[in-house]
């Protein structure tokens, strides 16, 4: 599609869903001023501007982001939607406990990989790291030093006695096909489970939680049409919610599943591509 294109569908845009990491944030994880006025500028012109991210709701606004103004947040790859006004969550699907357990040992049983959560929380409450060896560890994360570490039976107690809910898990390896590898195992022994690739790990979810179902929901909840929806992203995790939107935008350094979906391409996350669109488009 051509800009001109897009700046005619534009019109019908009344939320747009931002991705954050890979594509909203930079290379360092970071959000450059100029992208922070830019999403200032959309709430403030009146667009519910929704981050869509795999990444937790505490903090997310206000440090990450810096527009605290900002009322709903997707988080969790779609497992979780906060109104940030009330504080309720509209949507909450974990994965079973159960379930989450027996991952442990369906993962954790080969040298070099790493399993880590997202019970929902503020990343300052500690969770422990599973892990096949310290080795593996510090392959992944760094130093041990000041980490919760555990291996894989001791690892598998605790998902079932910690009373957590688990909405979230990141799986990284060290096998050179893991993504192939640990895909297609986790598809076939787990079927009540869904991954999704992430930069350097898949992230892990309930069966049937994704962006795109989430953002079906809130605008479900809202009252509007996916005509009336823009989404841009860059990954796995973002391909759902691209092809649910009216406008699917992903970006350069998008991968190839996300292009395929994709209306636009926009310039590429380290470059502020996602603020440059947004400016021209919307602003």
């Amino acid at each position: 599609m051509e800009l001109g294109e897009v700046k005619q569908k534009a019109k019908d845009i009344r939320l747009i869903a931002l991705d954050m990491d890979g594509t909203c944030l930079n290379a360092q994880g970071r959000m450059t001023p100029r992208t922070t006025a830019v999403i200032r500028g959309l709430v403030e012109k009146g667009y519910i501007v929704v981050p869509s991210t795999g990444r937790g709701f505490e903090t997310l606004r206000e440090r990450v982001i810096g527009v605290p103004e900002i009322r709903y947040v997707i988080s969790n790859n779609g497992a979780i939607i906060t109104d940030g006004v009330t504080r309720e969550r509209l949507i909450e699907r974990d994965i079973p406990r159960e379930d989450a357990a027996a991952l442990v040992l369906g993962v954790l049983d080969h040298e070099g990989t790493c399993l880590h959560w997202d019970c929902g929380e503020s990343y300052e409450i500690p969770l422990p790291v599973g892990c096949v060896s310290a080795e593996a560890y510090k392959q992944h994360y760094g130093e041990q030093e000041g980490r919760w570490v555990l291996p894989p039976e001791e690892m598998y107690r605790w998902v079932l006695e910690c009373g957590k809910r688990f909405f979230k898990m990141g799986l990284r390896f060290s096998r050179e096909n893991g993504f192939e590898y640990y895909g297609k195992l986790i598809h076939r022994d787990f079927p009540q489970i869904d991954c999704f690739r992430s930069g350097i790990q898949y992230e892990v979810v309930r069966k049937g939680v994704n962006k795109g179902v989430a953002l079906k929901a809130l605008c479900a909840h809202l009252g509007l049409p996916a005509q009336a929806v823009c989404a841009m992203g860059d990954n796995g995790n973002d391909v759902d919610m691209i092809d649910f939107a009216g406008l699917g935008v992903t970006v350069e350094n998008g991968i190839e599943e996300a292009k395929a979906k994709a209306d636009y391409i926009a310039g590429h996350h380290d470059r502020e591509g996602a603020a440059a669109f947004l400016e021209t488009v919307f602003l």
